[in-house]
């Protein structure tokens, strides 16, 4: 049996006494070093201790406790929670999605996109000038206290970070970077299979029936849209392929290269100029290709076109050229945020090994980005985040956890190479933003509404699994749900078909609470809501404009279904998850904690997210500002 590390361990810093003291002149020989790991879960390491020797040696060296998320446990929310130390009510981010009260419909939490502020004509083409992409977080990120006192700092990967915020040891943006169709990631899977073609648009990707004709293929990669015409086409680049069926292999010609490749081989990056303005404006993008079946059907996956950081389209580091200088060294990198193939996992056009591959080739990138700057590291604070802890969890929790571990194993040498290279006064930490538990039913809590009477359709309409709220009688609506734990009163005012007075919304959300937390499942009689929290009473801070009303925290393994997220209205309130996204966290957060190692004794009981950046403030020197709601993790008791 694997041994119990599930504690706190005592350090020989703190028998001697060699705790943090108060802050004082800010201390600029400090080097803090934090490993950011997603979904790194507390539980899964102590079952599988005796595999992660380096995590272990860490806590010998200080401590091992698991690390309080926030609510709602989303990376969006924790993540910003990180850099700012503010709770949502500070930051602003409640959700993957937050809702425009008018028309209720979705936008991402992390940025918006303004419009030109003008156009220039120039013959046929037309020329937007101004507009661009701003973040929606508020709040000052921590390190920029670090900045003010002349202490360099490096960001890498940090959710919710695009464009990036400066950092005078570079940064490169993570979680929320667009691909170049500026979605958050959109395949391209070319098949012969009418099984597959029929699919078409699939959420996160685009299946393409082509023919195959005496083994040659002729076809598009379709770009990004061309916002210098009228119409706005995607822009394509003419593929050829020849496929050998005899030796189970193709070779693709694209933009001027061509690629060969054996049946379940992978690509290099391949580097596509997209012709908007001909000599002009000729943005390049990057994809990578996997033969996924020569023969007897032609399959290929095109990965989304990721923005290429030796020519990047939109600012994905600071300084600019910050990920060219990377490039060159560790060679061109996925830039788009949670890059590992989970969508075509889901779609079932991957095996899991296919996907496991995948994230693999993710995980690589980080790495060796990852050596190159520790190499660079000789003072202030680097903070580096690794995404395929939590994206291959998604997909191998629970059933699949074996071919889980050796993501761990990886990480455990990431935290191994590290030790090896910090000296004794490097303050490392190694943290998560929240957990796993398993993802086996999905709750569609709008028609869960529905048949309690707080969410009405118009006369003659069923329920339905098409997204957008299309029947729903707002008239007589009292509440809806959206996001992944977002709960909302249909309130007059506020609610551009608002009925709900707001000297009626308590009484109305009391009503909620009630029924919810007596929720249970038909099929087992096992509760499916364990809390109700209200946002504007639970969280500090100015804020709280596209705050829920309500967050729902299920009880594991319930969670709100992507249907109600996107305001669909299903037939039944409760089904069996059908996904192969099967493990998850948006629950109640008591029960997705995240992991806190140090090489440093942990004094503080019961830590969360919001101690990271004092703490890291803290071993400088440095006081938090009066609205961070965190303290430093080694101070005295």
């Amino acid at each position: 049996m694997a041994p119990r590390v599930y504690r706190r361990v005592v350090s020989w810093a703190a028998i001697l006494g060699l705790q943090s003291v108060a802050c004082s002149a800010p201390r600029a020989d400090t080097r803090v070093l934090v490993l950011g790991f997603d979904g790194m879960d507390p539980k899964f390491i102590e079952r599988h201790a005796d595999r992660l020797p380096h995590l272990m040696r860490l806590a010998g060296m200080g401590g091992f406790v698991p690390l309080e998320t926030v609510m709602p446990p989303q990376s969006p929310v924790a993540w910003s929670t990180v850099i700012t130390g503010l709770t949502p009510g500070g930051h602003g981010i409640f959700d993957f999605v937050h809702r425009d009260p008018h028309g209720i419909t979705p936008f991402s939490s992390m940025a918006k996109t303004t419009p030109p502020r003008w156009f220039l004509d120039v013959g046929p083409y037309t020329f937007p000038i101004g507009g661009g992409t701003i973040p929606l977080r508020q709040g000052r990120p921590f390190w920029h206290a670090l900045e003010d006192e002349g202490i360099e700092t490096s960001i890498i990967k940090m959710p919710t970070e695009f464009p990036p915020q400066p950092a005078s040891g570079g940064a490169i943006s993570g979680m929320g970077t667009p691909d170049m169709l500026g979605t958050f990631g959109t395949f391209q899977f070319f098949t012969t299979d009418p099984d597959e073609f029929v699919m078409g648009e699939v959420s996160g990707g685009e299946v393409r029936r082509v023919e195959l004709d005496r083994g040659h293929v002729e076809t598009m990669l379709l770009g990004p849209r061309n916002d210098f015409v009228q119409a706005r086409p995607r822009v394509p680049v003419a593929m050829s392929i020849d496929v050998d069926d005899d030796h189970h292999a193709a070779r693709i010609e694209i933009g001027g290269r061509a690629i060969v490749l054996a049946e379940g081989d992978w690509s290099d990056w391949v580097q596509v100029e997209f012709d908007l303005v001909p000599w002009l404006r000729q943005p390049s993008g990057i994809v990578r290709f996997f033969l996924k079946e020569a023969g007897p059907e032609f399959k290929l996956y095109a990965s989304p076109i990721n923005i290429d950081p030796r020519r990047p389209e939109q600012r994905v580091s600071y300084p600019s050229d910050f990920a060219a200088e990377v490039a060159a060294s560790v060679g061109p990198f996925y830039t788009q945020g949670m890059a590992e193939e989970t969508k075509a996992l889901s779609a079932r056009l991957f095996s899991r090994e296919d996907f496991v591959v995948q994230a693999n080739l993710v995980f690589d990138e980080e790495v060796a980005m990852y050596e190159h700057l520790l190499d660079r590291f000789t003072d202030g604070m680097m903070f580096h985040y690794f995404s395929t802890t939590d994206q291959a969890a998604h997909m191998l929790w629970g059933d699949y956890e074996a071919q889980l571990v050796p993501i761990y194993e990886r990480a455990d040498a990431i935290v191994g190479h590290t030790l090896e290279r910090i000296d004794d006064d490097t303050i490392l930490l190694v943290i998560s933003d929240h957990g796993f538990q398993r993802f086996d039913k999905q709750v569609h809590l709008n028609t869960w509404l529905h048949q309690e009477g707080f969410l009405a359709l118009k006369r003659g309409a069923r329920p339905s699994r098409t997204p957008g709220f299309g029947d729903v009688d707002w008239s007589r609506t009292t509440a809806y749900a959206m996001g992944l734990n977002g709960l909302y009163i249909n309130l007059a005012g506020r609610e551009e078909l608002g009925i709900v007075d707001s000297a009626d919304a308590e009484a109305i959300g009391a009503r909620l609470g009630e029924r919810l937390l007596a929720w249970r499942d038909p099929a087992n009689g096992n509760p499916v809501v364990e809390q109700l929290y209200e946002p504007r009473r639970r969280f500090a801070g100015d804020h709280l404009e596209f705050a829920p009303d309500f967050l729902v925290g299920f009880v594991p393994p319930y969670r709100m279904s992507p249907e109600t997220g996107l305001g669909a209205v299903p037939p039944v309130a409760i089904e069996d998850n059908p996904d192969e996204w099967i493990g998850d966290h948006c629950m109640a957060h008591e029960h997705v904690p995240g992991v806190l190692f140090a090489n440093r004794s942990i004094t503080k009981a019961n830590p969360s997210l919001h101690d990271i950046p004092v703490t890291v403030l803290s071993a400088f020197g440095i006081q938090p500002t009066e609205d961070m709601v965190g303290g430093d993790v080694f101070a005295a008791p």
